[in-house]
Formats: structure tokens, C-alpha cells, sequence
């Protein structure tokens, strides 16, 4: 949090944007960016819906009034990171780049892969495959249909029903029917032993959060088959060349 601090805020800046006397030519201004997705749909309308309750010009109004989207950004007690660049290099020499930042337009995330036969791009919306033996363009429209999970954003619930699934093995295997998973020996988290996972019966995990040693958070995790030896590496190739897999870890207690 480097640039929204009270130190940066205009000079005469309010407590909220619906009565600061610069909030006309302030860029970050509450009453620009959340009204708009009354009329607008897509990104700006998902916006719209973080703020307030309903769609409605009352229930906006009352939540830029009342509700925390409606204070100025450079005096709330918002600790979210300005901008974030974290760089990455898997075994197998794939490397990836990712950028976050609160200095854009309201729109979805960009993202490119590049591969040794071609180019994948992603709008949020579309998705372009460029060839390079043959210089063709494949775009591919998702139609993201609205701003929550059920409605396609960002495809969370595919994300969560893989993540759900992918502990259990595929269909007809003997992870995935009750009662048939082998034995598994049980983890140690943070020095004390965790009790394998049972077939049909989550196992509730609690991870203390960090700084505060009595605060905790639950996670219930599905059934889980026997831990592989080794870590997976470079995956097939595909139509772009070979992709690279990794696992990914999330520290408890840190916010995004």
C-alpha cells in the first residue's frame, strides 16, 4: 500500500465521496465508478454488485451513503496491495509473470500464454489462438453471462467442482467409490499428526491464522487418495508445445 494513504489523498478530500468537495475531479471518485453499472453490464455491473445489494439507483446510493464502498480510498483502512509482481520459474524452464494492479480501467484480467508453436490471449471474455506455422487466428467467445459464480465469472464454479473432484480420481476408480480408497499414512501439520481423510467423511482442518495464535479458520477437505512420490514436471505437449504443471500453495492468514 504504497500510493492510497491519507498523505496522498487531494487536498480537501472528504471522509466519503458523496459529500467531498474535490470528488469532481477525482479520478477514484465512488459516485463514477459504481452508478455506472446500472446501465452497463459485464466488469462494471460485477463492481456494482460488490457495493450494493440490489441493482437499483436507491440501494447504490444508500451504500456509497452508508457502506464502505462509499468512503474515500485514500483514508479507509483498506491494506490491500497498490500493485504486486511476483515472477515465476518452474522445473522444465517454463517461467510465467504475474502483474496486479488497482491503476486500470474496470475490466477482466489479461492473460497470455506463449508457447514454442503459438500464442494463447485472454480478455475475460474471448479467447484468441494464434498459430505460428499456419498465421491463423482461433477466437473463442465464452459469453460470460454475469458477475457471479453461477453466472460463469471467471469460471469459479468449474474451478471449485475440479478441485473437489480431482482428490477423489476419476470416475469408476477405486478412490472415487466409498469405501474403496487405499490406506493413507496421516500428515503432520505444523507438528501435530492429521488423521487420514475417510471415504465419504470430511476431515475438518483448522489452520491458525497468522499473528493470532487462538484465531483459527476451518477448511473441510474431501477425501484424498495416497500421496505420489515425486513432483509432477513438464506435461504433454499440446498444439502450443509443452506445458508446464506446478502445485500451488496459499499461506494462511494473508490477504489478496
Amino acid at each position: 500500500m504504497t500510493h492510497f494513504r491519507p498523505e496522498s489523498a487531494p487536498a480537501g478530500a472528504g471522509e466519503r465521496c458523496v459529500s467531498c468537495a474535490v470528488e469532481p475531479v477525482c479520478p477514484y471518485s465512488a459516485r463514477k465508478l459504481y452508478p455506472v453499472g446500472l446501465r452497463e453490464g459485464g466488469v462494471k455491473r460485477y463492481f456494482t454488485r460488490i457495493a450494493a445489494d440490489e441493482l437499483t439507483e436507491e440501494a447504490v446510493e444508500a451504500a456509497l451513503a452508508e457502506g464502505p464502498y462509499g468512503r474515500c480510498v485514500y483514508t479507509t483502512d483498506n491494506d490491500v496491495v497498490n500493485h504486486q509482481v511476483v515472477n515465476l520459474h518452474y522445473e522444465g524452464g517454463a517461467t510465467a509473470t504475474f502483474t496486479l494492479t488497482a491503476f486500470t480501467p474496470q475490466e477482466n484480467r489479461h492473460t497470455k500464454l506463449f508457447g514454442s508453436r503459438g500464442q494463447i490471449t485472454g480478455d475475460g471474455r474471448t479467447i484468441e489462438i494464434y498459430d505460428f506455422l499456419t498465421d491463423e487466428r482461433t477466437v473463442i467467445d465464452t459469453v460470460n453471462g454475469g458477475a457471479s459464480a453461477a453466472e460463469g465469472h471467471g469460471g469459479d464454479a468449474g474451478l471449485i467442482h475440479a478441485f473437489v473432484r480431482a482428490p477423489r480420481g476419476p470416475p469408476g476408480t477405486a478412490a472415487h467409490r466409498p469405501g474403496g480408497q487405499a490406506r493413507q499414512p496421516p500428515c503432520r501439520l505444523r507438528g501435530r499428526a492429521v488423521p487420514p481423510h475417510r471415504a465419504g467423511r470430511p476431515t475438518a482442518i483448522r489452520f491458525p491464522r497468522a499473528g493470532s495464535p487462538a484465531a483459527s479458520s476451518s477448511f473441510s477437505a474431501p477425501e484424498q487418495p495416497p500421496r505420489t512420490r515425486g513432483r509432477q514436471r513438464a506435461g504433454p505437449p499440446t498444439a502450443l508445445g509443452a506445458v508446464a504443471y506446478a502445485p500451488t500453495t496459499q499461506r494462511s492468514g494473508t490477504r489478496a
